[in-house]
């Protein structure tokens, strides 16, 4: 940590985890403090924890503007989409919402403002701006309007879409606006010319859309496609909406040249920014380090002043923290020689005062006078180092007491004395214990104690036990700052003299690049460094610039040899680019995606190119391959109908899982099984994905809640019988009524036979412990007759702990015995079931820790491998054309997910044995605990 960030907000923190924790503890109220976070800060992650507390349209705006990461340049568009979508979903004028509309791309999102807009012409304006005819043909299946639809159907053209909405429109304007079109076509079809200019009227249409908006890269893929189409429709762009088209990108085009000079500006400025307070910090923290005491401090500090005058001035707000933090060193520095000065002056006027004491005292009244003048002293200050003046005061002071004597009020003086010398220790101990940096006020706390020592020699005041222990907490908390501060010292130390070595080692390596990053990287460490002792600073500052300096010269040949690389590199991106323009066309699939997959990975072999040609020369390679694999993709596109089949296979499961919803008898085990036949159906159309998983889940939800709902009376009903068997319990008729009795433990056998919640069981079981405990108790004031009558009410109870409590109390007082031991064998083969459970449990247990240690076996069989990329290296360049991005699997990711599985397994199987239970579970970890290792091995390999 630097002595800087002691004065920063924390969100300015050198440290990275630091400046995330600060922005986490942020509220959403702070958004100018987030926004400039967002802007300024220099790494990537805290901008995106800044962001996403961040919901002001105004800051959002200002951020697109600037940020030069691609991730957080997306969530903010996304941020900024729903934004407008909902400003304008509840706008009530459709020239409010222009706006809005026409900085979102997103026709999705465009569809969600058509469906939910309280405005018609909002709706419209919204409609007009989408040309994606799959999202049209959605809304068509929709009821959005006679106007609305008529407008969808005129932008259709697809005849696939106009045949589906001939039957499935939405409304019968739909339906009938569709049936004439496709008369239309059928009887009516229009020319060459007529289709061409509707084509290049649309093209004209979408891009003219597209060159307001802020998402640059999509948008510009997609301008690419558009123009492309046009290209083949009017190769010669001689078309009178050629120039409006050229127009519209070009306009959008420059939007983005500006955006990215702005965020290059932006980069540059946030440089000098930091450059300019590194430098401004520095001058503040060499005034800190300013010692009033050594000669030349005066001339150092001025130095250090002009200095900082010399510098530019910052933003308001840094400037004003960083002047802040100036002047409270320079007021410390200039308070510090005030308070030097004083010293010296206290001193001479100590020793002045000493010269005009007398050399011997004789009287009374010269005693008196003396010893004023030797109390007027301040005994504190620094003249009781030197010898002489200490003796002749001790010696005056002692031939003054001669004199004096017994003097009651001179000793009622020096009590009253003592107390106020008491009272001000006290008071500044309290001072100084209340700061956070202890070491600079030693001296300090040192003659105080001094002061207090002369004064009270025996030390027999009251107050001294309370100065005592703060002098103890004192040098207690000094002791550990000024170890702390040589640990910081030789902490870095250390560090410095790695970083010194690293350099110095760069003579040794021939690679000049490598040898360029290893300085940079140095160099930055070394700022991040703290502060060594001031013995070995400037040594190793010296050494460490000498070997950077040395190193660096050699690094500009590998800069100019790198400059004839790249030209030679282009070349043969230039003959790539040759070779996939021969091929683009062909319609051998598998041959010519492997040589297009082939030519991309030489691609990726070439290496860089020249900054100016790069791009350019990357979209004409980029190009030939999308349009190979846009055509390949089109081809495979059947594969659709599989799809469109398990979309009609979940919808049968929604329709059952309805119907099961409906049937009284239904259980939980029917629903599982629906579910599980869902998770077993492939995958449905990423636009139906979900709608249908949603409404599945509304009928699954549905279903839960109704269980949920019977089992809460069945637990409200077992309260109920419950409490009124308490209550019979305790009332004074339990000795005479047994019907009562009766009616209240056939209650309670309904009671045994509900499923109830195991927590719930547990609460009643102990309620009916207590219940039988009572009722025991009033078993011996009972005649025979009503215990015989008592126990035939409880011989038909499955209850077991209740009834086995009341039975045995009444056994000793029965004749015939029998009918009550064959309630209790009755009980004991109840009681083995569950023993017997108990084992099964323990059984299947010891079979999944079989399989766990036979899964952590086929682990060995990885050995020697590392975890790859699921795509080949081609096809990883192919999705990285498309913004996408290979996913990495890890070694033994299929075993891992069969060991969470076994865990699920493991819980269901609650009970053991008593005497097994901790012997099987410590297995079971150590099998786990094995497999993990494991794996965690193979994967760090």
């Amino acid at each position: 940590m630097k002595i800087s960030d002691l004065f920063k907000p924390k969100w300015q923190h050198s440290d990275l985890q630091a400046r995330l924790q600060a922005v986490e503890d942020m509220s959403t109220a702070e958004a100018e403090t987030l926004c400039e976070i967002a802007c300024r800060d220099e790494d990537a992650t805290v901008r995106m924890a800044a962001v996403q507390k961040i919901h002001d349209e105004q800051h959002l705006e200002k951020i697109a503007s600037s940020d030069p990461n691609k991730d957080v340049m997306n969530y903010v568009c996304r941020e900024l989409n729903n934004i407008y979508k909902e400003v304008t979903i509840n706008c009530n004028n459709a020239s409010e919402s222009e706006a809005y509309l026409s900085r979102i791309s997103d026709d999705h999102v465009l569809c969600e403002i058509v469906l939910g807009a309280v405005c018609d012409a909002v709706k419209l304006k919204a409609l007009v701006t989408i040309h994606d005819e799959d999202v049209l043909f959605e809304l068509a299946k929709q009821n959005i309007g006679k106007e609305a639809g008529e407008l969808i159907v005129q932008k259709i053209n697809g005849e696939e879409h106009l045949n589906h909405l001939k039957t499935e429109g939405g409304n019968k304007t739909i339906r009938k606006y569709t049936a004439e079109k496709l008369k239309e076509l059928n009887l009516d079809v229009p020319d060459d010319e007529d289709l061409r200019q509707d084509v290049l009227q649309e093209l004209f249409d979408h891009v003219d859309s597209l060159k307001e908006s802020w998402n640059f890269d999509a948008v510009s893929e997609i301008i690419d496609k558009e123009k492309d189409r046009w290209l083949k429709e009017d190769p010669a762009f001689e078309h009178e909406l050629a120039k409006g088209f050229n127009e519209a990108i070009n306009h959008f085009e420059k939007r983005r040249r500006n955006f990215a000079d702005k965020q290059e500006r932006e980069k540059e400025r946030l440089g000098k920014e930091a450059e300019l307070s590194s430098k401004k910090a520095a001058v503040t923290e060499s005034i800190v380090n300013l010692n009033p005491s050594e000669a030349g401090f005066s001339l150092a500090l001025d130095e250090y002043k002009a200095k900082w005058s010399e510098l530019e001035q910052l933003p308001e707000e840094k400037e004003k923290r960083l002047l802040s933090e100036y002047n409270t060193a320079v007021n410390d520095c200039e308070q510090k020689n005030v308070v030097l000065a004083d010293e010296k002056l206290r001193k001479e006027n100590i020793l002045k005062i000493l010269e005009d004491c007398p050399a011997e005292i004789d009287s009374y009244e010269l005693a008196k006078e003396t010893l004023k003048k030797i109390e007027g002293l301040d005994l504190t200050t620094l003249y009781l180092s030197l010898e002489t003046p200490k003796i002749k005061i001790d010696k005056l002071t002692e031939q003054a007491q001669v004199y004096i004597g017994k003097n009651e009020s001179e000793q009622k003086t020096a009590e009253e004395s003592l107390e106020k010398i008491a009272e001000q220790s006290i008071e500044q101990m309290t001072k100084y214990l209340a700061k956070e940096y202890l070491l600079k006020d030693q001296s300090k706390v040192k003659k105080m104690r001094q002061s207090w020592d002369k004064a009270d020699p025996q030390h027999k005041h009251a107050g001294y036990k309370k100065f005592r222990k703060q002098l103890d907490e004192f040098y207690q908390r000094a002791d550990v700052q000024r170890e702390e501060q040589k640990w910081d010292e030789w902490h870095n130390k250390d560090i410095k003299a790695e970083l010194i070595k690293r350099v110095e080692a760069c003579a040794e390596i021939d690679d000049l690049g490598k040898v360029a990053k290893i300085i940079q990287t140095a160099q930055d460490d070394w700022k991040k460094c703290g502060q060594v002792s001031k013995a070995e600073s400037d040594q190793m500052w010296k050494a460490f610039h000498k070997a950077c300096d040395e190193n660096y010269q050699r690094c500009k040949v590998f800069f100019d040899e790198q400059k004839n690389v790249r030209s030679e590199n282009l070349i043969q991106a230039e003959e790539l680019c040759v070779k996939a323009e021969a091929v683009k066309e062909s319609e051998d699939w598998r041959t010519t995606a492997e040589y297009l997959k082939g030519l991309q990975q030489a691609w990726k072999d070439v290496g860089p190119l020249p900054k100016a040609q790069s791009k350019k020369c990357f979209d004409r390679f980029q190009a030939a391959c999308n349009q190979f694999f846009n055509k390949r993709k089109e081809f495979f596109s059947e594969k659709d109908e599989e799809r469109n089949g398990n979309l009609a296979e979940k919808h049968a499961l929604i329709e059952k899982m309805k119907a099961l919803l409906e049937n009284s008898s239904s259980d939980t085990a029917d629903c599982i099984a629906i579910q599980k036949e869902w998770k077993e159906i492939g995958p449905v159309p990423k636009r139906k994905s979900d709608q249908v998983w949603n409404d599945f889940q509304k009928q699954t939800q549905a279903f839960f809640d109704k269980i949920d709902e019977q089992r809460s009376a069945a637990v409200g009903e077992a309260d109920e019988h419950l409490q009124r068997f308490m209550t019979l319990v305790n009332s004074d008729s339990i000795s005479t009524d047994t019907e009562t009795i009766k009616s209240a433990v056939s209650e309670l056998n309904q009671h045994s036979a509900l499923e109830l919640p195991f927590k719930i069981l547990d609460q009643h079981h102990s309620k009916l412990y207590h219940a039988s405990k009572d009722l025991s108790e009033k078993i011996p004031e009972m005649e025979n007759e009503q215990i015989n009558e008592l126990v035939q009410a409880f011989l038909d109870s499955n209850e077991w702990i209740l009834s086995a409590k009341v039975l045995k109390t009444c056994r000793p007082k029965m004749s015939d015995k029998k009918a009550v031991d064959e309630w209790m064998n009755k009980r004991k083969e109840n009681c083995d079931d569950r023993i017997l459970d108990q084992f099964d449990n323990l059984f299947r247990k010891e079979e999944i820790i079989k399989r766990v240690k036979s899964v952590t076996q086929k682990l060995e069989s990885y050995e020697g491998q590392s975890a790859e990329p699921t795509l080949s290296l081609a096809e990883q360049l192919q999705l990285a054309m498309t913004d996408s991005v290979a996913k990495e699997q890890k070694i033994g990711e299929d075993e891992e997910k069969e060991i969470h599985k076994l865990k699920d397994q493991w819980k269901k199987h609650q009970f053991l044995p008593k005497s097994e239970e901790k012997t099987v579970e410590a297995h079971f970890n150590s099998a786990l605990d094995v497999f993990y290792s494991r794996f965690k091995e193979l994967n760090n390999a």
